[in-house]
């Protein structure tokens, strides 16, 4: 999904639910970063985007940068500037 190939994923294997769940975390010059989604067998139900920033006590707090989701066709976008 991430190289915009065709992938193939497989079934929940812990429980009945179709909807599987994948979140990578990465850091870029000291900020993290958070790509998520959620998608059954056939499509996309959800995805977002968010930078996590932290306070001086390590109280985390996400800006989203995008946030879709398909089941509702709901999104958000946040334009940045440079």
């Amino acid at each position: 999904m991430l190289l915009n190939k065709p992938t193939n994923i497989s079934h929940n294997l812990y429980s009945d639910n179709p909807v599987v769940s994948i979140s990578c975390n990465f850091l870029q010059n000291e900020k993290e970063w958070n790509y998520s989604f959620n998608c059954n067998t056939k499509k996309y139900v959800y995805e977002k985007f968010v930078r996590i920033d932290y306070d001086a006590y390590r109280n985390s707090k996400e800006e989203i940068y995008f946030e879709r989701d398909f089941e509702n066709k709901k999104s958000s976008i946040v334009l940045i500037k440079n």
